[in-house]
């Protein structure tokens, strides 16, 4: 999680970009809530994407291992 900060700052412009251009109505004439609303949007995704990220790297499927474990398995049985 400590690359959250890192991760923050690339998703942030393009979170204030976003809530600009999809809720130009909404925010007309409040820059700074623009700026606000979208830091806020930009930390989320930030800790959201590497919450998954982490989730998916810990459940993926242990390919290297099985391949292993059955290499030993047939090496061990044609030698009886």
């Amino acid at each position: 999680m400590t690359t959250s900060t890192i991760t923050v700052r690339i998703t942030q412009p393009i979170a204030i970009a976003l809530t600009t251009w999809l809720l130009p109505a909404t925010y007309a004439g409040q820059d700074r809530l623009v700026i606000v609303e979208g830091a806020v949007a930009g930390l989320w995704a930030a800790f959201v994407g590497h919450l998954l990220f982490v989730e998916w790297f810990v459940l993926r499927p242990r390919r290297r291992r099985r391949a292993a474990a059955a290499r030993t398995t047939a090496a061990a049985s044609a030698g009886n």
